[in-house]
């Protein structure tokens, strides 16, 4: 073959094809999934954060509680307002029990059997029968105190579901 035959056998140069945006590249695929995991992880977060605000919430406010007892000492302003945290927080983490009426021996022994012990009608809780509308009072306020420490403590699990919804 001579030089002329090959060279009228040769064809155009061909430019290749532009790449399609789809299927993406691999960098694009992680870059895709990071996205995504970042995102379900602030949704996680955020969710854990509201679902613990009631607790957060309650725990404050009996830290405020216990910190006005250290201003004033006063025996009955404290009863006082352990007594409406205490109807407070319940109504909240049990709202499907009726509790909003509940008094005297009825109140305390809801009261024992959310914290299972018998705190409140065998010992300090006492108090919050009828006791604590008497303008003067005797409590021990360390060991009040400690038992609604530790009824918060038995209760946290169902601040945390309400929290949930």
């Amino acid at each position: 073959m001579s030089v002329e035959q090959l060279l009228s056998q040769l064809h155009d140069i061909q430019s290749p094809l532009e790449p399609s945006w789809w299927p993406l590249a691999q960098g694009w695929w992680y870059l895709v999934f990071l996205v995504i995991f970042a995102l379900l992880t602030l949704w996680f977060l955020n969710k854990r954060k509201l679902a613990n605000q009631p607790l957060l919430a309650a725990s404050n406010e009996l830290e405020s509680i216990k910190d006005q007892y250290q201003l004033t000492n006063s025996d009955s302003e404290l009863a006082s307002n352990l007594s409406v945290w205490l109807k407070k927080v319940s109504l909240y983490a049990f709202p499907e029990q009726a509790i909003a009426g509940l008094t005297g021996q009825q109140w305390l022994e809801f009261l024992d059997k959310s914290s299972g012990n018998t705190g409140f009608t065998n010992g300090a809780g006492r108090i919050f029968a009828d006791s604590i509308y008497r303008r003067q009072l005797n409590v021990n306020a360390v060991e009040l105190i400690k038992l609604c420490e530790n009824w918060l403590t038995v209760v946290k699990p169902q601040l945390i579901k309400q929290g949930q919804r």
